[in-house]
């Protein structure tokens, strides 16, 4: 296959941003984001993660359906699948350095679609959507990955996958607690838990990070008054 229509099948592969590939028999994993590496070798990039490599060059793509394609790479078939289109529009914010877990703590940042109120624990999940955290220069990605496998936990190899930042409130709580830690975004389930603030922590805090962890946990009581109402 010409060099062209390699370039334009990755031009259409650009338009979303969450994909499903699976390398023959292999188990199949998930990416945020497919591109060129060294020549033709793919690059799948995982949200805030190491990402993966084709084992060989990009040489043939074939349709299988309006969403998943046969890609001849090396010697293997690599089967892509693709999941979710890029939103219209990426709010874009002040480029800043990710250097504190308490960075992730606003509310704008929260998914409501993610979120949710676990009544077996009774506590309420609040999951950092990747979109609304805008525009991320490659430096800013860098960090944020940085800051999931030190201050998370987040640096095992099985810990490489899509993932984000969550917060897990318990909305009855007067030591007002709340833990954060990596949230996988491919099975939707929180995957560490560290502690992120307290009454007593709070003493040590800025003001503007007790407002920031206020502020979540007056969103999380709305969650779970939602919810038993």
């Amino acid at each position: 296959m010409k060099d062209s229509s390699l370039l334009a099948f990755l031009a259409l592969l650009s338009n979303y941003d969450y994909f499903r590939i699976q390398q023959e028999d292999k188990p199949p994993f998930y990416s945020t984001g497919i591109d060129r590496s060294c020549g033709w070798v793919l690059r799948f990039d995982r949200k805030f993660a190491t990402p993966v490599y084709s084992e060989g060059e990009l040489s043939d793509v074939r349709a299988v359906s309006d969403n998943e394609y046969d890609c001849t790479i090396g010697s293997y078939t690599y089967h892509i699948q693709t999941l979710h289109m890029k939103p219209a529009r990426i709010p874009h914010h002040k480029h800043k350095a990710w250097n504190s877990i308490a960075n992730f703590a606003s509310v704008e940042y929260i998914s409501p679609d993610k979120s949710r109120y676990d009544s077996e624990t009774g506590c309420v999940f609040l999951v950092v959507d990747p979109d609304s955290l805008g525009e991320l220069t490659p430096i800013e990605q860098a960090q944020i990955k940085s800051l999931i496998n030190v201050q998370l936990k987040g640096c095992g190899s099985g810990k490489q996958v899509c993932r984000t930042v969550y917060y897990q409130c318990d909305p009855l709580d007067t030591r007002q607690i709340i833990y954060t830690g990596m949230y996988d975004l491919e099975t939707r389930k929180p995957a560490t838990k560290v502690m992120a603030y307290n009454t007593n922590l709070a003493q040590s805090m800025t003001a503007a990070e007790v407002k920031k962890y206020s502020a979540l946990l007056e969103l999380a009581r709305r969650y779970y008054t939602a919810q038993i109402a």
